[in-house]
């Protein structure tokens, strides 16, 4: 009997445990004030998938209470990746040749190229940009790479917040800005078929502590006010190191005009590679104006970094793009 007593104690204090854990997820999804609790509404896949297995186990258990509790939290996470997975089947149609961007963010203590190189050459993209690839191995890049990309450059940051780029074409205009400091911006603006764009490539600090969280808000707002500003169809594009599923994330964007791309394709996970795609979240982003036609995205082959390159065809025209 007292056995029975223990395990019966046991498996409350299980229920229990899984409750809290699920109302603290679902603090996370409506408060983004305390940089600590955002950091748990990047899993919101996860906490779905979670909820799924747990709420026919709970009820089979009659654990009534805490199944209704991971139902109701889980309800509110699905709610966040729905836009996600009901996509528009029909794309703006454009009939010029797309421009291909990717964005790449190489793991800055990485010596060996040849996943990377390989993963050039078989997307030939027109535009590269890297995050993390410090200047010495860029420019051993960007001459093996000489004769097909004709522009590059680079800019310095913090350990491993160095920026760079490669275009086949010589953009009209080059800059390099510290929205904060020690993390570089790099704004290259080009013209394509008479039409000009630009792009604003980023790589925002990663929220480990309350300073860095606050500098990569900083960061994220200020390169969002910087491409709003500018006069032609933009993109940014980056490592944001924040999910849209962040309630923060919401906030940056609301009033800026621009448009998240995985709304179009659905949600394409990033980082870490190491994991399953299913337990991946989606830090690496590519935001566009008006402006912009997104003809496709999906996420690059292995580049032997911890993130999956981001790819992006667009097209640019007089249009509106197709998701406000």
């Amino acid at each position: 009997m007292p056995a029975r007593k223990t395990r019966f104690s046991l498996e409350r204090v299980v229920y229990l445990l899984i409750s809290i854990g699920f109302l603290i997820t679902a603090l996370s999804a409506v408060s983004s004030h305390w940089w600590f609790l955002e950091l748990f509404s990047h899993f919101r896949i996860q906490y779905v998938l979670i909820g799924s297995l747990l709420i026919p186990i709970l009820s089979w258990r009659k654990a009534f209470i805490p199944a209704l509790t991971v139902l109701t939290v889980t309800a509110i996470h699905a709610a966040s990746i729905w836009p996600y997975l009901h996509t528009p089947n029909v794309l703006a149609t454009v009939e010029d040749q797309p421009i291909r961007i990717m964005f790449a963010n190489v793991y800055y203590k990485q010596t060996d190229f040849r996943q990377l190189t390989t993963v050039i050459t078989d997307y030939d993209p027109d535009i590269i940009v890297f995050a993390e690839i410090q200047e010495e191995p860029f420019s051993q890049l960007a001459a093996d790479f000489e004769e097909q990309y004709s522009f590059s450059t680079h800019a310095d940051g913090i350990g491993a917040y160095d920026l760079s780029a490669i275009a086949k074409t010589e953009p009209e205009t080059v800059a390099t800005t510290y929205f904060v400091p020690n993390n570089p911006s790099i704004y290259l603006r080009f013209t394509h078929q008479g039409r000009d764009f630009s792009i604003l490539g980023i790589h925002a600090f990663s929220p480990m502590n309350a300073q860095y969280a606050a500098q990569r808000d900083e960061n994220l707002v200020k390169a969002i006010e910087y491409v709003g500003a500018v006069s032609e169809p933009s993109l940014l594009v980056g490592d944001f190191n924040i999910t849209q599923f962040s309630p923060k994330f919401d906030e940056l964007i609301a009033d800026s005009g621009m448009h998240e791309s995985q709304r179009l394709f659905g949600v394409q996970p990033s980082w870490p590679t190491h994991l399953p795609s299913l337990m991946r979240i989606p830090i690496d982003h590519i935001l566009y104006s008006d402006g912009i036609v997104l003809q496709n995205r999906f996420l690059g082959l292995p580049t032997g970094s911890d993130h999956l390159p981001v790819i992006v065809d667009i097209s640019v025209t007089d249009q509106e793009s197709a998701v406000q």
